[in-house]
């Protein structure tokens, strides 16, 4: 699609401010962006707002397999693909979880396994829109969790999870830091589209 060629990318340099969210971790974290969102971005960000709210359910899997393409060198040899959960309560209003069909379209595009039930999120948290970062980051605290069930399918394997936006990175590295009491291999963290400088 032509459309694509419009959009800005982004070097891993650009997302070294979210880094330090993930400095304590136990296992190794990679982050990965497509695109840029909002300054230089609006196109990315316009087609993100249409596949969030607008039900256009195929364009977040285009939005996955075009991301695919974009990190493929980085990102293709993980074991498994996870998406960031929506509350069950913010599932039934929209119908459909966009991390989860951008994680299909990524999925099929790069071969790596799609696994949408592992992690689940518990706590039912109000907008990150206009929060500073120290806010975002306390307002998604322990709103995931990994049933015990899965953690010998996460334990030792390379993990790749996947939102729409990293603004701060903070919702990424909340779900991220439950997977990592699993003792993965390594964390991937990814999104189609990131925001590179955010007020704090």
């Amino acid at each position: 699609m032509r459309i694509f060629e419009k959009f800005e990318a982004i070097t891993s340099v650009e997302l070294e401010d979210k880094a330090t969210l993930f400095k304590d971790f136990s296992r190794p974290v990679f982050l990965g962006a497509a695109y840029r969102f909002g300054d230089g971005g609006a196109l990315a960000q316009a087609l993100i707002h249409h596949a969030k709210y607008n039900s256009m359910m195929q364009l977040a899997k285009i939005l996955g397999s075009r991301t695919a393409e974009e990190l493929s060198t980085k990102f293709s040899s993980f074991d498994m693909i996870i998406p960031v959960p929506l509350h069950p309560t913010r599932f039934a209003e929209r119908g459909y979880n966009q991390a989860e069909l951008i994680a299909e379209g990524f999925s099929r595009r790069s071969g790596v396994k799609h696994e949408p039930k592992l992690l689940k999120r518990i706590k039912q948290t109000p907008s990150q829109t206009g929060l500073t970062a120290q806010a975002r980051e306390e307002n998604v605290k322990g709103a995931f969790t990994l049933m015990q069930k899965y953690v010998p399918k996460i334990t030792g394997k390379r993990i790749l999870i996947i939102d729409d936006v990293m603004t701060t990175g903070a919702t990424l590295a909340s779900a991220a830091s439950e997977l990592d009491k699993a003792q993965p291999k390594c964390i991937g963290v990814l999104a189609v589209s990131a925001v590179i400088s955010v007020i704090v």
